[in-house]
């Protein structure tokens, strides 16, 4: 299964973030929701359930044409990009599977040919460590380091 969940359906994208293990504030709606109004882009949940494994993954969509690069070039709802919320981000995995990842990104590619989205930028979560699911799929680059204190104690 791969669904999108559109911002307006906001039990449903809750459910869902919330029934994942790892999941945290960077994943809501209310986290999302003010990158919509300021940054003009259209934000969704692209949920994959394949065989083992399940995923969901949170994209703000951006018209190209809006960035001062292509304003006079591109024209407008016409092309693309997709990328997560400034944060930690990336998909939540659940019992990750590559057969499952290979099929996941199989419908995410299909998904932006037929939606115009030429380009996608993800910010992992350095605490999860989602990036290592993908490693054999997209090319990684680390930039800074985390640092975190445990304040349990």
């Amino acid at each position: 299964m791969f669904k999108i969940i559109p911002f307006e359906n906001e039990i449903e994208w809750n459910e869902i973030i919330n029934s994942f293990e790892n999941s945290d504030v960077y994943y809501t709606r209310e986290y999302v929701k003010p990158f919509a109004i300021y940054e003009k882009s259209k934000p969704y949940l692209i949920y994959f359930k394949g065989k083992k494994m399940r995923l969901s993954y949170v994209v703000l969509k951006y018209d190209i044409a809006d960035d001062f690069h292509f304003k006079s070039i591109l024209e407008k709802d016409k092309y693309y990009d997709i990328q997560t919320p400034y944060g930690y981000g990336g998909p939540l995995v659940e019992n990750y599977n590559k057969e499952d990842t290979k099929e996941f990104f199989e419908k995410l590619n299909l998904y932006a040919k037929e939606n115009n989205i030429v380009s996608q930028f993800l910010r992992f979560h350095p605490l999860i460590e989602n990036h290592k699911y993908f490693e054999d799929f997209i090319k990684t680059k680390t930039f800074k380091q985390t640092v975190y204190l445990d304040l349990e104690s």
